[in-house]
């Protein structure tokens, strides 16, 4: 698989994963002190404007567990969502079912792309199960298994706009800006 940038998409992550709410005035001045030793991420670089759309559809069960477990804090929790990165049918930007979820200390993510089928994009369970075939694909499996037995749904549809950037030293720090 391959996206925009024709990198590989990476389908599996295991990081810390720290989040702040910055006043603007204040986010501005940590963005002029990045650039010392960061660089816009090259997905960025397509757009005018150095920003993107990053789009999520979550899940959850009918009582809406995944979101209380986040909320009363629980060190081992997960979640589902589709996530793309355009509001237009762009073949050139992945649509990725994904599994977050919290360890400990630790966030993972696994994913898998989702084929771009016109036909189908406004289902998103026929969507999910047009995922590009894959063997063995733990996703997918999960997925299904918590949409039958913990009757998962479409709850919720966030859209925001993201800087991101990566270290000039090491390709795995990342540091993101996320708003409106």
């Amino acid at each position: 698989m391959a996206n925009s940038t024709n990198k590989p998409i990476k389908e599996n992550f295991l990081r810390y994963e720290f989040k702040y709410i910055l006043r603007d005035e204040l986010k501005d001045a940590v963005e002029t002190e990045l650039c010392h030793f960061m660089q816009l991420d090259p997905f960025v670089e397509r757009f005018e404007d150095k920003k993107y759309l990053v789009r999520s559809l979550y899940f959850d069960d009918p009582v809406y567990s995944f979101y209380y477990e986040k909320t009363d804090g629980l060190m081992h929790r997960q979640k589902f969502r589709i996530r793309t990165y355009s509001v237009q049918h762009d073949e050139n930007i992945p649509i990725m079912l994904e599994l977050k979820g919290r360890y400990n200390n630790f966030v993972y993510k696994n994913r898998t792309e989702i084929s771009h089928d016109e036909k189908i994009a406004n289902d998103v369970f026929k969507l999910t199960e047009n995922i590009i075939k894959k063997d063995n694909n733990n996703v997918l499996n999960q997925f299904i298994y918590d949409r039958y037995r913990k009757k998962i749904a479409p709850v919720m549809l966030i859209d925001y706009q993201r800087r991101a950037y990566q270290s000039k030293y090491d390709y795995e720090f990342r540091i993101t800006f996320d708003g409106d």
